[in-house]
């Protein structure tokens, strides 16, 4: 918090608060009741998920077919030159794009369940 006056010279933001972090943990230590059960019952449930993917790329390649070695020109006057030098190449440019569709569908009968005992951490029944 000794800082907060020299970061609120740029103006007020909730990040010039540093609050230090809370040094308590809510976590308890509580052993299962297997007598208490919690039940999750699917009835009508269907997921369906589609997935969508599309890939782009591309390539430019330059390939140099013709160059001249040598200037080809004339002088005109002691001072002023002209000359040409000639070259070819070939360019070649690739796009593409890639697309890929898929999909699944999920459908649970009715009355599937599960029971877990209250404080576990694991099914303890599982009705299909």
């Amino acid at each position: 918090m000794s800082n907060v006056t020299t970061n609120l010279q740029d103006g007020f933001d909730w990040d010039d608060f540093d609050f230090p972090t809370f040094p308590f943990s809510f976590d308890l230590d509580i052993p299962e009741i297997p007598e208490a059960n919690l039940r999750f019952q699917f009835d009508d449930m269907e997921l369906y998920l589609e997935v969508e993917i599309t890939l782009s790329a591309g390539a430019a390649y330059e390939i140099n077919l013709l160059a001249s070695q040598s200037a080809v020109g004339i002088k005109v006057g002691p001072m002023l030159q002209l000359g040409v030098v000639l070259q070819v190449d070939l360019l070649l440019e690739v796009e593409g794009d890639i697309n890929i569709s898929n999909g699944f569908h999920v459908k649970l009968d009715d009355g599937v369940a599960m029971d877990i005992a209250l404080f576990g951490n694991a099914v303890s029944n599982m009705i299909l």
